[in-house]
């Protein structure tokens, strides 16, 4: 559905200019002769309203191009101060929202910006800028380039009078222009959603994106698409858009490299943004997945795929079946305990490994994770309580940022090029602001 909403101003419905005894069409039935909406919304103030009452000129005029087309006014006679801005934001507005509700979302609305007072043509400018929905603003200019004055002494015809000189019902030429003002339109949406894009917010910018549809191209969206599932740390959807995106954004893609190094970025950046529980929380499958690989780098083979059954369980009559299984059960016996089938948890594994990791710094390293995590991950677990980057400094003699060094460590040896895309999200957020400007 196309629709037209125009304020009336005194060149329409159409006009002779300079003393030829010609016409030519006014904005408003110009940009109904080229982009032919099937419904015009006419703003009509008091001066305005006088003229209509007389003669019914601005519908007859439509109807005269296009017998077809619905015609509503907008009647203002208490309107008088046409000059000022503050009389229109609002009722604009309200009648924007009044089309979206009578013919939906997806309604494209053009609108005159070159017919009405300067307020009213700067109104709508903004309000196409700001709002949400498909807002066109379209400006027709003068046929003599302001070269002729209208005549005044032609404000006494009748719309048929005008149609039958209209120079425009025999020239093709097309006098609309779609106004892109891209330094402000859509100026402050782009300004919340890089400022959401800075902070890691990528939910919120992307929600907000969508909010201004019509306003931003595909490929942005894809891209707040792909932070917002990154952030989550949904693989396979946020590869599904990656699958759309030219630019190199994530540095690994393989499936027994990617879901490390990117669970590693999200807990960077929930220490980056002082959301401290939800790090502490992170810590367990980090050290769970980082000890599983390093088993199979010790033993060859993967712990879960050997000794546990479908349902994720450690199971005693498969470790009784082989040597490495033996030594392990005998490790999990240690101190008189005894084991019975039980889901395989990080501090299993770091048990079992204990004796095996060769490098001290990766096995400090996961010590000092996992002291972190015993100490201060019970809080964030059991109790109602708020956690900063200072309480864990204070209570640790040691801070997240070097909590998070350990982890750049256990990458660094398992393997991955830390220096280059430690960074990833910063420069990923980089490249979407730049898209967004």
């Amino acid at each position: 559905m196309k629709v037209l909403f125009s304020p009336i101003g005194n060149t329409d419905p159409m006009s002779v200019l300079g003393d030829e005894f010609v016409s030519y069409d006014g904005a408003c039935v110009h940009i109904v002769r080229h982009f032919q909406p099937q419904v015009v919304y006419l703003y009509m103030s008091k001066d305005i309203l006088e003229k209509d009452e007389r003669d019914n000129r601005y519908e007859e005029a439509l109807h005269l191009l296009d017998n077809s087309i619905k015609v509503v006014k907008i009647k203002r006679p208490e309107l008088v101060n046409v000059h000022l801005f503050d009389e229109f934001y609002d009722d604009f507005d309200a009648i924007v929202n009044e089309i979206i509700e009578s013919y939906g979302e997806e309604t494209t609305i053009y609108c005159n910006v070159s017919s009405g007072t300067p307020a009213m043509k700067s109104t709508l400018q903004i309000l196409c800028a700001l709002s949400k929905y498909n807002l066109i603003p379209v400006q027709v200019w003068d046929p003599t380039r302001g070269k002729k004055k209208r005549n005044l002494e032609a404000d006494v015809f009748t719309a048929e009078d005008f149609w039958e000189i209209n120079a425009d019902n025999s020239q093709s030429e097309d006098r609309t222009s779609v106004s892109k003002n891209e330094s402000f339109s859509f100026r402050v949406q782009k300004e919340m959603i890089t400022t959401l894009v800075q902070s890691y917010d990528y939910d919120a910018a992307y929600r907000i994106a969508q909010e201004y549809k019509y306003k931003v191209s595909e490929d942005i969206m894809d891209l707040l698409e792909f932070a917002k599932e990154r952030s989550v740390f949904d693989i396979n959807k946020m590869l599904t858009v990656y699958s759309r995106i030219d630019e190199k954004l994530i540095p690994y893609q393989s499936s027994d490299k990617i879901k490390l190094f990117e669970y590693a970025l999200i807990l960077k950046n929930k220490v980056e943004r002082d959301e401290i529980v939800d790090f502490l929380r992170g810590l367990n499958p980090f050290l769970y997945n980082v000890l599983s690989l390093q088993f199979k780098k010790v033993y060859g083979y993967s712990i879960e795929d050997h000794y546990c059954g479908t349902s994720g369980r450690l199971l005693r009559s498969r470790l009784e079946s082989d040597a490495d299984g033996l030594k392990i059960l005998s490790i999990l016996e240690k101190g008189g305990r005894t084991f019975r089938d039980s889901y395989l948890s990080e501090a299993m594994l770091h048990d079992i490994l204990e004796d095996d990791i060769e490098s001290v710094t990766l096995f400090n390293c996961i010590n000092r994770l996992d002291d972190l995590r015993s100490e201060e991950r019970n809080k964030a677990s059991h109790e109602m309580v708020c956690i900063r980057a200072t309480d864990v400094t204070a209570d640790m003699n040691r801070s997240p940022n070097q909590y998070l060094n350990d982890i750049k460590k256990i990458l660094e040896i398992s393997g991955y090029n830390v220096d280059a895309h430690w960074n990833s999200y910063d420069q990923m957020n980089q490249y979407i602001i730049g898209k967004l400007k």
